[in-house]
């Protein structure tokens, strides 16, 4: 994927790339926004579970900020800014994939329309042994497959990278010491697994 990724990236042009670009940005500042929402959610778990958690200086500090009168009125202020920031997400989200498809399906119509044009400069000896109606099939099927497939499954992979890099940094700030047993448990779990499944199919 990566090597398609590449090759199509050399062949756009200039507003192409800069399209792309923007559309990489757009990516990681939803997967960031993603990602606060996500690690919010653990400081008003802790809140609602222990009241003594209030008092804390930054927590205080955040309620005077909110303008916050008590506990009741911080914990509404603190799970309306959390359904503030998984809306603004979701609006995100949804926005990035439109912008994403139709920037993949502007892509595929003008390699669709290059190829045309190239086979269409051909001299008509070499459709002889061609059947036009495959021809033209493959051009339409194998431009959106390499377009759809390949800049769309680079942007997924973007984003989930982008959002698993801010959560791992989102941890290490937290709690760096449970973060990083609970990585070093999760990668040796994976390690095992795949070393498994490799010793099965050999």
């Amino acid at each position: 994927m990566l090597n398609n990724f590449f090759f199509l990236f050399k062949i756009l042009n200039g507003k192409q790339k800069l399209t792309l670009f923007l559309l990489q940005l757009l990516i990681i500042l939803s997967s960031l926004i993603e990602t606060v929402s996500i690690l919010s959610i653990a400081p008003f778990i802790g809140l609602i579970s222990n009241k003594e958690f209030y008092f804390d200086k930054n927590i205080q500090l955040i309620s005077n900020y909110l303008g916050s009168d008590g506990y009741q009125t911080f914990i509404l202020h603190f799970g309306l800014i959390i359904f503030l920031f998984f809306f603004i997400t979701t609006i995100m989200n949804i926005f990035t994939n439109f912008v994403l498809i139709k920037f993949s399906q502007s892509l595929s119509v003008h390699f669709t329309a290059n190829l045309f044009k190239y086979y269409l400069n051909k001299d008509l000896i070499f459709f002889n042994d061609k059947n036009s109606n495959d021809l033209i099939s493959k051009i339409i099927l194998e431009t959106s497959r390499i377009t759809g497939g390949t800049i769309q499954g680079m942007m997924v992979l973007i984003s989930k990278t982008s959002l698993v890099f801010f959560i791992t940094v989102g941890l290490l700030i937290y709690n760096p010491i449970i973060s990083i047993i609970a990585f070093s448990v999760i990668s040796i779990f994976y390690v095992l697994l795949n070393l498994i499944i490799h010793k099965k199919n050999n």
